[in-house]
């Protein structure tokens, strides 16, 4: 423990101070995204990005002065005197807009979907890319705005709040005189007038008053439930949503900035040089002293991380203790939320065995405990939902028994054993990740738009346009086949509809009332999982066409080691991949794209492998498998895609293999020899003969090399001495075609001579398929003697 920092409460112990980095220029904020991972420091005159602590890249910027950081879309925002500019995680801008008005202010949503801008009296809404969607003008000055996490977007001005309709217009919530500031929660907010501190709901009631006017920033936790504000420089309140004061934490300095985590438990404060982590009861919990005047600080989503910027350093803690905390708590939430959940809700295996994952995690190490509480969020917020749904139920059965056809059917008995049905129409109902999906598809097809196919030079590996014109192809027809989920989803819908009609009906008839979940219930779930599966190959399926062009070829961390096609009942494309770089490789995703109509992909459906990490020097086996369709060339192209040591997301070029003869279209058959013999009489006019003189081999080196054959069954091996006799048999993977060979191996010369005579007779169902299966036989054998150094004479 550094003595910097000093722990007052033995709970909140390990804290550790893992680094500091300093920054050029005096620091003017500081944001990090959800993670923890990534952090962003502002300064007058760039933008300096930091990845696990270290320093990845330095952007000029001019005049900058607010910075904000996007975690679902991982964008980093700037606001400077003339634009607001966006650049991903590793500093590449992605797009920039200039206003012709000055620029005060800027928000995002969670989503990432949308940027507004506000000036003086306006307001400009762009899309996720930076296009103008629309503007507003209001007839006073505007003076806050916010996104709140239900997606609803409010604003004040000197007089007004609003809120903003469906419609794009906005609708007036409630008269506040003379508003100096307005901090918004997702319940209402609360101005700060000239005189006064009020709080207001959206349905446009005042709810308390006071005589407060030195207040510069409020903030919210517990779901609104707690606000926050410092008063009169010294002060830090807590209050609950009726304004009774909770807890009051005093200071000897001037507060100079304050943050809260959504979930009350914890809150950051600097004073000067000292930042301090009070806790949920107002009481400080640790304390560090940074050697210069603090200006900012970030917390990760869960609070593990904090991430504090003095004027020229950025520092970095990991608050363990707490997390350790904050695991254990919300594990008995789930728990409790769980026992509830599992009395109503009959599809919820997946959140039992994920809640049995995250209890074993629970133990480990500081990042396996962050990884842990990503997945208990997740868990907590479904659980939520599903709580909140069954607890809505009967205010909500009326509506769903009027869907049914049978508005007030249901009896007293038959409430509980509808719900299963009344939730299961809210799971099939639900087509929000549709929605995404197919914004993401627009998203893809306007990037694809952007490219000018008459300006692009033909230099790379295949013709880039061609790979563009194929992902506009690709992506449209996923998103027929994600309008094609809806459908389903929609007559789904409509089956349950009769379904449940039938059960009531049949219940009210014969007065019988079977309280086991009927079949179909469990035809429904199965498809929902069907859809869901489904959803994820689409999603797949478009980042490859994306893939296939955003790659580059400079690729020298992942190396196509070794390659081959083998058919069995499906042909196998056999792939060894190897990291050559010094540093380890995570969440490698290898994936395909067929030129050609000879093949067409069976597994992974989605044409894609996933390897978890690579460490350096390792190789890793792979295959991908495929059904014949034709002897059409067809090649199959690959491109890698995998985070580097920095976290970087990299797609990179790996290769392309083409069909052959042996490996994709001759499967081995395996006959006997007095089969194989009859079979040659049988096609006794269709055989093809070759031989070849080899000098620098032994007979039983060229026989180990000749009896592993591709594509063939070795059917029969006669070996003496100097003499060796292979029997193969093969059929067509396309046709009914059979394929049979007889390699004659015989040692030319003395004792001591290293010449040896081939003869190779096929045979097969017509005389040009015995042709083809000698040149493709001598092909190989020639190319795996060569290998060996030896000579043809």
């Amino acid at each position: 423990m550094l003595r910097s920092t000093s722990v007052k409460q033995e709970s909140w112990k390990p804290v550790k101070l893992l680094a500091k980095q300093p920054v050029k220029g005096k620091i003017l904020a500081l944001e990090c995204d959800l993670e923890g991972k990534i952090a962003v420091a502002l300064t007058s005159d760039s933008i300096n990005i930091f990845n696990e602590r270290e320093l990845l890249n330095v952007i000029n910027i001019n005049q900058g002065f607010q910075l904000k950081i996007s975690s679902s879309l991982e964008n980093i925002y700037v606001l400077t005197s003339e634009k607001l500019c966006c650049f991903d995680y590793w500093g590449n801008q992605k797009w920039e807009y200039v206003s012709e008005g000055l620029i005060d202010d800027f928000v995002v949503d969670n989503s990432g979907k949308h940027v507004v801008l506000r000036g003086e009296k306006f307001l400009i809404f762009l899309n996720r890319f930076g296009d103008l969607e629309w503007e507003h003008n209001f007839s006073e000055v505007t003076i806050s705005m916010h996104y709140s996490n239900k997606g609803d977007f409010l604003v004040s001005t000197s007089n007004r709040i609003f809120i903003l309709t469906e419609d794009n217009d906005f609708d007036k919530i409630v008269d506040i005189s003379n508003q100096l500031q307005t901090f918004f929660s997702d319940e209402g907010g609360i101005a700060v007038t000239d005189k006064n501190l009020i709080s207001f709901s959206l349905t446009g009631h005042i709810l308390w008053q006071k005589t407060l006017s030195d207040v510069k920033y409020v903030t919210y936790s517990n779901n609104s439930l707690k606000n926050y504000f410092v008063n009169n420089d010294k002060s830090l309140i807590c209050q609950d949503r009726n304004g009774d004061e909770l807890w009051t934490y005093s200071s000897e300095d001037e507060l100079e900035g304050f943050n809260v985590l959504d979930s009350g438990r914890m809150v950051g404060q600097y004073s000067n040089t000292y930042f301090h982590i009070i806790d949920e009861y107002g009481d400080q919990a640790w304390s560090y002293y940074a050697r210069e005047k603090i200006v900012d600080f970030s917390f990760s989503c869960f609070g593990a991380d904090i991430i504090i910027a003095s004027e020229s350093k950025i520092h970095w803690f990991q608050n363990e203790g707490f997390l350790r905390k904050q695991v254990s708590t919300n594990i008995e939430t789930i728990s409790s939320l769980m026992s509830k959940v599992l009395i109503y809700e009959s599809n919820i295996s997946d959140i039992e065995d994920n809640f049995t994952l995250v209890k074993e995690q629970s133990g480990g190490n500081f990042t396996t405990l962050k990884k842990s509480f990503s997945m208990i969020v997740e868990l907590k917020n479904r659980l939520e939902h599903l709580h909140k749904r069954h607890v809505n139920y009967l205010d909500s059965l009326p509506k769903f028994m009027n869907i049914m056809g049978l508005q007030g059917a249901q009896t007293d008995d038959m409430v509980p054993l509808i719900y299963p049905y009344f939730s299961l129409y809210g799971d099939i109902k639900d087509n929000s990740n549709y929605a995404k999906l197919l914004e993401f598809a627009t998203h893809l097809l306007s990037k694809l738009d952007r490219y000018d196919l008459t300006k692009i030079k033909n230099d790379s590996i295949f013709d880039l346009k061609n790979f563009i014109k194929d992902a506009k192809k690709g992506i449209n027809e996923e998103m027929d086949n994600i309008q094609k989920l809806i459908n389903q989803s929609e007559k789904d819908l409509k089956k349950l509809k009769i379904d449940v009609n039938k059960l009531i009906i049949g219940w009210l008839e014969s007065g019988n009332i079977d309280n086991s979940l009927q079949d179909f219930f469990y035809n429904f779930v199965d498809n929902i999982a069907t859809r869901s599966l489904k959803k994820d190959i689409i999603l797949e399926k478009m980042e490859s066409h994306m893939a296939f062009v955003d790659y580059t070829t400079s690729n020298d961390s992942v190396k196509l080691k070794k390659f081959r096609f083998r058919t069995r009942k499906e042909v196998e494309l056999k792939l060894e991949l190897l990291n050559k770089s010094d540093n380890t490789l995570e969440n490698l995703k290898i994936r395909t794209k067929i030129e050609g109509n000879g093949l067409e992909l069976l597994s992974p459906p989605s044409g894609v492998v996933r390897i978890n990490h690579l460490k350096p020097k390792e190789s890793s086996p792979i295959t991908f498998s495929f059904s014949p369709i034709s002897r059409v060339n067809t090649r199959v192209i690959l491109v890698v895609q995998y985070l580097d040591s920095v976290g970087r997301k990299c797609t990179n070029w790996l290769g392309d293999v083409e069909t052959n003869f042996l490996g994709c279209f001759v499967r081995p058959l395996p006959i006997s020899e007095n089969e194989h013999e009859n079979d040659r009489l049988e096609f006794k006019d269709n055989t093809s003969h070759t031989s070849l003189n080899i000098e620098g081999l032994q007979v039983s080196k060229i026989t180990k090399i000749a009896k592993k054959m591709p594509g063939l069954h070795l059917c029969n091996l006669k070996e003496e001495g100097t003499r060796s006799i292979i029997y193969h048999a093969g059929e067509s993977s396309l046709d009914d075609s059979k394929y049979l060979s007889m390699i004659f191996l015989r040692k030319l010369g003395e004792d001591e001579s290293l010449r040896v005579a081939l003869e190779l007779i096929c045979h097969s169902t017509d005389t040009d398929n015995s042709a083809e299966l000698k040149e493709e036989m001598l092909f190989y054998l020639k190319n795996k003697l060569l290998e060996l150094n030896a000579k043809f004479v």
